[in-house]
């Protein structure tokens, strides 16, 4: 006789054979069935920094970057070999955070005071092998980000474009939060990234057309994981730049804070105005934890950082390799060349070449070179030749022991109209400069009176006559300027 008490307690073999396609048979119906509880769309979390957490950070950052620069060598293009390796570590504090969103454009406003503890960057482009350095009186630095641009500085003084270009770096960690979702979103969920904020992190100076995204790829209790890729398409000194990006970020769920980046970027960027091409791999490792005290960021030191700016303080200073001058200039002026025989700088504003200036040293003690100022318009005349149309003005100044004497040309090159500048600057002794302008005749507006600014900042240094092996020693110390 059938017992169902006796068959559910001792089941057959075929019993449990029954119970196995009857859980099949409950799967596949859920499978099919609408979404339940069970089966609803995985919760969307927020994903944002908060303020308690990026007021105080302490960041070590470790990049290399590999490939080859693209340049011009006696009208040639020749491709060399590169090498770089850095690793930093500072402590930032932020001041002011009042970025603004309208009409779908984001507009970054900041201002944060960084103490740089180390930096170490080694460099070795073809056979030649070099260290920038960031003096211990420039290891504060203000950073002020108004309306997208970004200006750093050092209280203590001027920066030198290689300091300049030490700190201002890819993947700036107080700007990591730019890359988080701005709405709640899912595992999988994918989100745009400003434009405004890729220039800044990929340190370029536009973005024109991009595909870049980032993507929620994992989360759990105390972390998420969170992809960034895509192409960028955009703008540096005047030039076209294509990046690929692939990013990896790991954001705190606890802390409320970007911890870790891995960055890897592949660029091609085509000979610029100031710059080389380049054909290069980066890759960044990125680490950051929030502190509870101000660290080294003292009252006191922060203190000393104003914002914004004084102007001064926003120039660059340089010395050229040859020991013979030095100058303070804008940041639209970059040293493109610098040799014991001539210093190359060039004025680049939003990415025009306006003009370029050679300075040449001098010496009085040569026969034949000017020591006056009706000598020097003859030399000026003589140098360009079938070039010379008229002269436009000239003149002299004395301000004790400095004289300076100016003569203005046009001519054609080309047929194309062109204005040259010349300066004779004299100091004490027998050195003295000889500084060259060269700017189209339809950009001379555009130059305005920064030849005169630059000059009226070039110093001659006092020094005796260089033995032959200081000579030898400057010429080697000599290195082509990569700077962007």
């Amino acid at each position: 006789m059938f017992n169902p008490q006796t068959t559910l307690l001792m089941p057959t073999s075929s019993g449990r054979h029954w119970c196995a396609w009857l859980l099949l048979g409950q799967l596949a119906w859920l499978a099919c069935a609408p979404l339940s509880a069970a089966g609803s769309p995985p919760p969307k979390v927020t994903l944002k920094e908060s303020p308690a957490a990026v007021a105080r950070t302490q960041t070590g950052v470790a990049y290399e970057v590999g490939g080859e620069l693209t340049m011009l060598q006696n009208g040639e293009v020749t491709r060399l070999p590169m090498l770089v390796k850095a690793s930093m570590s500072y402590h930032d504090k932020l001041l002011g955070n009042d970025d603004q969103a309208e009409n779908g454009k984001l507009s970054i406003n900041r201002r944060y005071v960084r103490h740089y503890d180390a930096v170490k960057t080694e460099i070795k482009i073809q056979d030649a092998e070099f260290s920038p350095q960031l003096r211990d009186s420039r290891q504060v630095i203000g950073v002020w980000i108004v309306d997208g641009e970004r200006h750093s500085f050092s209280p203590a003084g001027h920066l030198t474009r290689d300091e300049l270009d030490l700190v201002e770096t890819l993947g700036d960690s107080q700007l990591l939060g730019l890359l988080l979702p701005t709405e709640p979103v899912a595992v999988g969920d994918p989100w745009s990234i400003p434009d405004a904020a890729l220039a800044l992190l990929l340190d370029i100076d536009a973005v024109g057309q991009t595909d870049l995204q980032g993507v929620l790829e994992e989360l759990q209790e105390q972390t998420a994981r969170i992809e960034v890729r895509g192409t960028v398409h955009g703008a540096i000194g005047g030039v076209a730049t294509e990046i690929e990006v692939k990013a990896r970020l790991q954001f705190d769920r606890e802390k409320e804070l970007v911890t870790r980046m891995e960055l890897l970027i592949k660029e091609k960027r085509a000979i610029g105005h100031v710059g080389p091409g380049v054909d290069v791999v980066s890759k960044l490792r990125l680490q950051r934890l929030p502190l509870q005290t101000d660290g080294r960021l003292t009252k006191a030191i922060v203190d000393t950082v104003a914002f914004p700016p004084e102007q001064e303080l926003t120039q660059l200073e340089f010395e050229a390799v040859n020991k013979l001058h030095r100058t303070i200039h804008d940041r639209n002026w970059h040293v493109t060349g610098d040799q014991p025989s001539v210093t190359i700088l060039r004025l680049l504003r939003r990415g025009e070449l306006i003009a370029q200036c050679n300075i040449t040293p001098q010496s009085a003690r040569v026969e034949g070179t000017p020591t006056d100022l009706e000598s020097f318009r003859d030399r000026v005349h003589a140098n360009l030749g079938d070039r010379f149309i008229q002269f436009v003005e000239s003149s002299q100044e004395k301000d004790g022991p400095r004289t300076v004497s100016r003569v203005v040309a046009d001519g054609k090159v080309d047929e194309l109209p062109i204005r040259w500048i010349y300066y004779l600057i004299r100091g004490e002794g027998d050195a003295m400069l000889s500084v060259s302008f060269t700017v189209e005749a339809g950009l001379i507006e555009s130059l305005g009176d920064s030849d005169r600014q630059l000059v009226e900042r070039i110093t001659l240094i006092p020094q005796s006559e260089p033995t032959e092996a200081a000579k030898q020693e400057t010429a080697g110390k000599a290195k082509p300027e990569l700077n962007r």
